[in-house]
């Protein structure tokens, strides 16, 4: 995000990323010594106040770790499909990244070269030129 601010400001401007309850404390001191106000930390909130939160989002962040399993769709991938948000994904490759990929619900970052994807995935959207299937079949994944 230095790199984002720094190099493209006009990028850097409109970005706003809300992290809500449990965070990687090293992750939240770096934030803050970085001085990176386009990043938010905020404590967990309810199930109705989730749902008012994602429908308030432009696009929603999906990190799986490398020590993840790559092939497991977790909780908040579920939450994200059933609100229909354009998925930014940074993982390595696996199910989930194939599901979104092949089915245009999202775009998926890697490791290596996160900060030209995230370039691309942000200029893309403020460009109205972002892929979305609104109306894929999620009932696979229904209770």
């Amino acid at each position: 995000m230095s790199k984002i601010k720094k190099d493209n400001p006009d990028v850097y401007n409109a970005l706003e990323f809300n992290f809500y309850g449990n965070t990687n404390l090293q992750f939240e001191n770096d934030v803050k010594t970085a001085n990176i106000d386009a990043i938010r930390f905020f404590d967990r909130i309810g199930t109705s106040e989730v749902k008012n939160v994602l429908k308030s989002a432009d696009m929603v962040l999906y990190i799986k770790r490398e020590e993840e399993l790559v092939n497991s769709f977790g909780s908040k991938f579920f939450e994200y499909l059933c609100a229909r948000k354009y998925i930014l994904i940074l993982s390595p490759e696996g199910k989930v990244t194939e599901y979104i990929s092949k089915n245009s619900i999202g775009f998926v970052m890697q490791k290596e070269t996160v900060y030209d994807d995230l370039i691309k995935a942000i200029n893309d959207y403020r460009k109205g030129e972002i892929q979305f299937n609104s109306t894929l079949d999620i009932c696979e994944f229904s209770c």
